[in-house]
């Protein structure tokens, strides 16, 4: 018997997820056929993936990673026995605190499906220019598209989110991702060289670009209009400094729309969210809409809002956070790495919506225009959170 056919038996006997025989013939077929030479693969489970993949060619390289320690254990001896020490190299710890600086001609991602779309947001940047990304195991067992199949749970929690990746997925601009009823369901994205990005520019009620008090400011930023990134920095400092965050002036306003924060002076973190993006969009840059989920008091939670910028010059989204820095925050603009207003701990349930939504989110403009001003605003705060997790679960 062959050493895989050893490590797919012992999986079996042991419950060990390993990728389906269908699955892996058509990655391996995959590899062959583009000429990859390099991989980075989330989820090692015992090697057995990583080994196939590394003897679907000797000039294939694999760095996988791998959270379990007693599994790392097995999968390091596998590899030592397979003879590709040399050529896969494996790692121990969570995929989501590793930074390559590696381009990778195939990504794998086939570790914990509820972190499916962090890790494609997180590697997506290591990801070569002709590469794509597959991940495995969408349908789970046909829960994804029936999700009465299971009463757990925990399934169900995890079928939802898995659910919200497809979705990602499917509506991503940046890359185009073909889906495959092969094993379990898998996709193959790749980077979209002609990016549709109509939705993260469009104008509304709220991003009210068009409006006299926004094109006057607008007018300021012409001459950097060259620059979509120095356009994006003058406008970021602008932003933040010239229209303080409403609490930390102690003003009682309640600003929505990006001419709301001009004609009043200020604004929460959400309407400056909303200026800085009407200004951009107005030079037809494209942007987004993030939001965090954050603990204030005991078991009492906010939601705060702040930016994704797309730069095409660098194929890549930017998060700015515009609030205005109270003491202990050090927000600023950078394109390199984040400097945001304040870190998710999640040990305290906080969370960081992954996701870049291409106008504000419905229930918190419904609730900032149902309050006279902000004192009564902060009463829903809490019950906010809570709604905008729910969403974030379902959708």
């Amino acid at each position: 018997m062959s050493q895989t056919a050893q490590m797919k038996e012992f999986a079996q006997e042991n419950s060990v997820p390993v990728i389906k025989e269908p699955s892996l013939d058509f990655i391996v077929r995959y590899i062959k056929k583009n000429n990859v030479r390099k991989i980075l693969e989330i989820g090692s489970a015992i090697g057995y993936s990583a080994i196939n993949f590394a003897m679907a060619s000797p000039e294939v390289f694999v760095d996988t990673i791998e959270y379990d320690i007693e599994r790392y254990k097995i999968a390091v001896k596998n590899i030592a026995d397979s003879g590709l020490m040399d050529r896969i190299t494996i790692y121990l710890g969570d995929a989501a605190s590793f930074d390559f600086a590696e381009k990778y001609d195939l990504i794998f991602i086939d570790g914990p499906k509820a972190q499916n779309m962090k890790f494609f947001i997180k590697f997506q940047k290591n990801l070569a220019e002709n590469g794509a990304i597959i991940t495995d195991n969408l349908s789970f067992h046909g829960m994804v598209e029936n999700r009465s199949l299971t009463h757990n749970y925990s399934t169900i929690k995890m079928v939802r989110k898995i659910a919200r990746y497809v979705a990602f997925l499917k509506e991503n601009p940046e890359f185009d991702t073909v889906f495959y009823e092969i094993g379990d369901t898998l996709s193959v994205s790749r980077r979209n060289p002609k990016p549709n990005f109509e939705k993260y520019l469009q104008e509304s009620e709220i991003i009210d670009f068009s409006s006299p008090l926004v094109q006057e400011v607008c007018s300021r930023f012409k001459e950097f209009a060259g620059s979509k990134i120095l356009l994006a920095e003058k406008v970021y400092d602008f932003v933040q400094n010239e229209f303080p965050h409403t609490s930390d002036c102690k003003r009682k306003e309640l600003s929505i729309s990006a001419s709301d924060v001009i004609k009043n002076g200020h604004g929460l973190c959400f309407a400056k969210s909303h200026l800085f993006a009407a200004i951009l969009r107005n030079f037809g840059v494209p942007v987004g809409f993030c939001y965090q989920i954050l603990e204030g008091s005991r078991n009492h939670f906010y939601p705060h809002g702040l930016n994704a910028v797309y730069f095409e010059d660098l194929k890549k989204w930017v998060r700015l956070d515009a609030r205005g820095n109270a003491p202990g925050q050090n927000a600023r603009f950078s394109v390199e790495k984040e400097f945001l207003a304040y870190k998710v701990d999640i040990s305290r349930h906080e969370v960081d919506l992954p996701m870049y939504f291409t106008s504000p989110f419905v229930g918190l403009i419904d609730c900032m225009k149902k309050c006279a001003d902000k004192p009564e605003f902060f009463k829903h705060l809490n019950d906010l959170s809570e709604s905008m997790r729910a969403y974030y679960q379902v959708m």
